[in-house]
């Protein structure tokens, strides 16, 4: 081995020293640099992490959000259903209430033409009876005049 060392011309001095450098600048670099970049990557992964956390949490929220807007349609659905059938219900009951009322009125004015009808008639047969009982005296008188004359 000591052939080898003379042919390399290796110094053990130089080596050593070089050596002891070596190892102060390891010291160093990792004191300095290897330490905080150890740090840096370490928070990276923390904030990675609380960042797939959030994800993970919005998108559980995102679907509680849409599970209950979808359970708020549906519901919206049914009352908007059921408000148009009640409406429907009303609107039919308030037709029939109303078809009631114009039959009852329609029934009351032909009730009171009818009655007005008669009255009109008993008062044209009155005139007509009162218009013949003059023209029967008127009649008589004329008879009795031309007897008289006779």
């Amino acid at each position: 081995m000591e052939e080898i060392v003379k042919v390399f011309g290796v110094n053990w001095k130089l080596l050593f020293t070089q050596a002891v450098n070596f190892g102060v600048l390891l010291a160093v670099l990792y004191k300095f640099l290897y330490r905080p970049l150890l740090k840096l990557i370490e928070d990276r992964r923390e904030k990675i992490a609380q960042g797939l956390e959030y994800a993970a949490d919005a998108e559980s929220r995102l679907k509680k959000i849409e599970d209950e807007r979808s359970g708020l349609i549906k519901k919206s659905l049914v009352e908007s259903e059921k408000i148009t059938k009640d409406a429907r219900a009303r609107a039919q009951a308030h037709e029939k209430h109303m078809l009631y009322e114009a039959h009852a009125r329609s029934e009351k004015i032909i009730f009171e033409a009818q009655k007005g009808a008669e009255y009109e008639k008993e008062k044209i047969v009155g005139k007509a009876k009162e218009e013949i009982a003059r023209m029967v005296v008127l009649g008589a008188e004329k008879i009795l005049r031309e007897e008289k004359k006779t």
